[in-house]
């Protein structure tokens, strides 16, 4: 059912793009001719001029994308001969050429700044396009924006093809739609059809190759205080006390939820891990905390370790433990980071 719903979705939300790019972009002049003068006048952020002008670009962007696909599809020919990892690494280069276009348009226009706050080690296995062999990478999800930051780095910096596990809902958006659409992902919906989703994560982990990474957000969503205390509740509420405690006891990340990474893990056990984790972005949980916020004060910060596969311990108890342990690592590396700053800003 849901492959006979693709070309429909697609057939309506295409042609709704290119209308949406249009009136986009007389939004933002006719946001320019209001707000202009009182922006000039009180020095002010030019807010709606910036969103309006990041919405007009990553639209266009996106339009551009679309045809630049459709250039791929016509150049590879029919499913049937085409050559399949030649088709993917196009796909996955338009990817990481679109993302790249986005990322230098968060910079100018938010003021965007990305600190890698990683070990030395770490960064010369990045720039030299990491160790061979196949990861699977655990992030942080939180603020507008991570998961794009997140691929373009593998795709730019570390020299991998990143295979994403997203929600359904992003398939709305036409060119995550179409591209991803051409190489491994899975379109999951952890919270209706658990068992199925992590199935899903099982197959996209089993077929890694030594240049994949396979990108999972154990939080299961962004974070906000508002969904780490309904996490919490959830726990206590079904009975899980020791697992509530432990939560409760992380104030900047929501508390994983297991089964899709240890899937991934059983599925590749010869995958070792990555742990990615961030802060920066945090503050801006909702479209007042974004208008608030730009342009951007603070830089993104960003760290990063790896864990051998060897190094993971078997049973899925203790790699539960595990991977609380490393949530917990990553909780702390947060709140270390939020003690520095605010150290620094009192002085």
């Amino acid at each position: 059912m849901r492959v006979l719903l693709v070309p429909l979705r697609r057939a309506v939300v295409i042609p709704a793009l290119a209308g949406a790019t249009v009136i986009s972009a007389a939004l933002l002049v006719l946001a320019a001719v209001v707000t202009g003068p009182v922006s000039l006048c009180l020095r002010g952020r030019w807010r709606a001029v910036r969103l309006g002008a990041f919405l007009v670009t990553y639209l266009a962007l996106e339009v551009t994308a679309l045809a630049s696909a459709l250039a791929i599809w016509i150049r590879c020919g029919p499913a049937w001969r085409r050559d399949a990892v030649r088709y993917q690494d196009l796909n996955f280069r338009l990817i990481e050429k679109l993302l790249a276009r986005l990322y230098r348009a968060a910079c100018w226009l938010f003021g965007l700044r990305v600190e890698v706050r990683a070990g030395q080690q770490e960064q010369r296995e990045a720039h030299a396009g990491a160790l061979p062999g196949p990861v699977i990478v655990l992030a942080r999800h939180a603020g507008p924006g991570d998961t794009f930051l997140l691929v373009y780095g593998l795709l730019a910096y570390a020299g991998r093809r990143p295979l994403l596990v997203l929600k359904h809902a992003l398939a709305l958006d036409p060119w995550i739609d179409v591209l991803l659409g051409r190489v491994p992902h899975s379109f999951i919906d952890p919270d209706r059809h658990g068992h199925q989703a992590v199935a899903l994560i099982s197959d996209l982990a089993a077929g890694l190759g030594d240049r994949d990474a396979l990108v999972i957000f154990p939080e299961g969503g962004n974070f906000t205080p508002g969904r780490r205390r309904r996490a919490i509740d959830h726990l206590r509420r079904y009975g899980r006390r020791r697992r509530a405690r432990q939560a409760a006891r992380l104030g900047h990340v929501l508390p994983p939820r297991p089964s899709g990474t240890l899937s991934a893990i059983d599925a590749a056990p010869h995958a070792d891990l990555v742990i990615v984790a961030h802060t920066g972005l945090d503050h801006l949980d909702s479209a007042a905390a974004v208008w608030k916020g730009i342009p951007l004060k603070r830089p993104l910060q960003v760290t990063w370790w790896r864990i051998p596969a060897t190094d993971v311990p078997s049973g899925r108890d203790a790699r539960t433990e595990w991977l609380n342990a490393q949530w917990a690592r990553v909780d702390d590396w947060i709140a270390s980071y939020a003690a520095s700053s605010r150290s620094k800003n009192e002085r």
